[in-house]
């Protein structure tokens, strides 16, 4: 954490000096290139006025030599005259007559040749001085082109007779701009590093007390409570590195404070810990003893039970007891939460159902005077469970059940084919008087019943649930195996499916099946 702060600080150091070298950066060439364009179009303007001059002398004299299509001697005399002044950057003028063929070049290159169609529809065109940037692939140069269209008075009408040409070497002419340019260039790459410089030392002036501080932080944080900040300003900082190293210096006191009650609160609480475990390990005995049931008194059934408990005691519950010679009855119940909190339900579940258990009534209505006894007792608690009793006829081979709110059991008969024992009302608890439905089944030999709490299929491994349909997928494929080896498979594939983590509920099942 303190790292990342650290790191932060350096980072915030870094962006400003790369932020403010930007801006000056930014404003140096913005201001350059505005500087440089101006000098360009004042350069460009310049040169257009001398030609424009130059263009009204010639015109002067050039008119008369191309109304007449003379020998123009005046015209390349008076060309001839401004060439020699040596103009910077000046390379040819040329005469060009109405019909597009050149009549007067003092380099005498073009002289009696053509200008092509596009030149002669531009002459066309052009009514004023007008510049132009062309590059000329015999010389490979960039010229700066400047035309001035000559005009004669005819009847009030001015009639165009031919235009003047101007050719400049335009890198001569841009030649001071270049080199300004450069200049510019070279200054600010002089001014961007002392930027630089000047920036760095003003964000390690700023940020060094800041970055001294954080690592005084992490030292405290490391448990280095004797650790001083030494930071010689008289800013902000300053007075909070002072605040800082009287906040370590009543942590270590306090901490050595802390040290001797944490040694007494701990033996407290050690003292403590251990009478609850001895409660909870005598709860432990109690509730596996309360639980334990006489099952082989079973004559024609077999009867097992696998009972695990998330913690030390927990919320399952279950009796299995004899009604008559012929009938035994199983009751499961599942409370809601776990540990000391359920096993309190669970014991208050045993006495509502001790007085009841042996009535010789249609399980629906011992299930209904069992919801009426519980609400009556406990329905200012809010407290809800589930519960399934079924009822074992083995003189005429039925099976009876009814289901408050229950997962569903299983019945599966010889060819692996099943049924489920699906709810028959609400949940206990739910409502004082609630009716219960009995359903009744067939029970054959090699036929087998299966009764669980949810604990058992409710189980997660990360995003993945046991479920339903796994467990009784695996209790259909052992039906070959004794209802012992069934249910110990089922916890295994269970265990597996965990991967040996912990389970995170009581978990239930009871297999019934007819013995030989």
């Amino acid at each position: 954490m303190f790292d990342w702060f650290k790191n932060r600080f350096v980072s915030i150091k870094v962006k400003i000096s790369i932020l403010t070298s930007s801006i000056a950066i930014f404003c140096l060439f913005t201001i350059s290139f505005v500087f440089l364009y101006n000098s360009k179009i004042i350069m460009q303007k310049r040169t257009i006025e001398i030609c424009r001059n130059f263009a009204e002398n010639i015109s002067n004299v050039a008119r008369e030599d191309l109304v007449l299509d003379a020998t123009y001697e005046s015209t390349n005399s008076v060309v001839g005259e401004i060439i020699k002044t040596e103009i910077e950057g000046l390379q040819s003028i040329y005469i060009v007559n109405v019909y597009g063929r050149f009549v007067v070049n003092f380099n005498k290159t073009k002289l009696e040749s053509s200008a092509s169609e596009n030149e002669i529809a531009y002459l066309k065109n052009i009514k004023e001085l007008d510049l132009q940037e062309v590059y000329l692939k015999e010389s490979k140069q960039n010229v700066l082109k400047i035309t001035y269209p000559i005009f004669i008075n005819y009847n009030d009408q001015n009639l165009k007779i031919g235009a003047a040409i101007f050719e400049y070497d335009r890198d001569r002419i841009y030649q001071p701009i270049y080199e300004m340019q450069n200049k510019i260039i070279l200054i600010g790459i002089g001014i961007t590093f002392i930027t630089l410089i000047i920036t760095i030392y003003v964000s390690n002036y700023i940020t060094r007390p800041i970055i001294l501080f954080s690592k005084g932080v992490q030292m405290l944080a490391s448990g280095a409570l004797e650790h001083k900040i030494v930071i010689n300003s008289h800013d902000e900082v300053g007075l909070l590195s002072e605040k800082f190293n009287e906040m370590s210096n009543n942590l270590r006191q306090s901490y050595e404070q802390l040290e001797e009650k944490v040694l007494e609160r701990t033996a407290e609480l050690n003292a403590s810990l251990n009478l609850i475990r001895k409660d909870l390990a005598i709860a432990e005995k109690i509730q596996k003893t309360t639980l334990s049931s006489n099952l082989n008194e079973h004559n024609e059934l077999e009867i097992v039970v696998k009972y695990v408990a998330m913690t030390e005691v927990g919320g399952d519950f279950y009796c299995v007891n004899k009604l008559s010679d012929s009938t035994s009855r199983i009751f499961l119940a599942d409370a809601t939460g776990h540990g000391v909190q359920a096993a309190l339900i669970m014991m208050a579940i045993q006495g509502i159902y001790d007085s009841i258990k042996n009535f010789a009534l249609p399980v629906n209505e011992v299930l209904e005077i069992f919801n009426r006894e519980f609400s009556r007792r406990y329905g200012s608690l809010n407290t809800f469970l589930t519960c399934i009793i079924v009822d074992v006829d083995t003189s005429d081979c039925l099976v009876r059940y009814a289901s408050a709110g229950h997962p569903a059991g299983i019945l599966i008969n010889s060819q692996r084919e099943f049924l489920l024992l699906s709810k028959t009302g609400p949940l206990i608890g739910a409502k004082p008087n609630c009716k219960y439905a009995q359903i009744e089944y067939p029970f054959q030999k090699q036929e087998r019943i299966y009764v669980f709490t949810d604990g058992i299929f409710e189980e997660f491994y990360e995003e993945e649930e046991f479920g339903e349909d796994r467990l009784n997928k695996i209790l259909i494929e052992n039906k070959a195996n004794t209802i012992n080896a069934s249910i110990d498979n089922v916890l295994s594939e269970l265990n597996t499916f965990l991967k040996n983590t912990s389970m995170q509920d009581d978990v239930t099942i009871l297999g019934i099946g007819y013995k030989g």
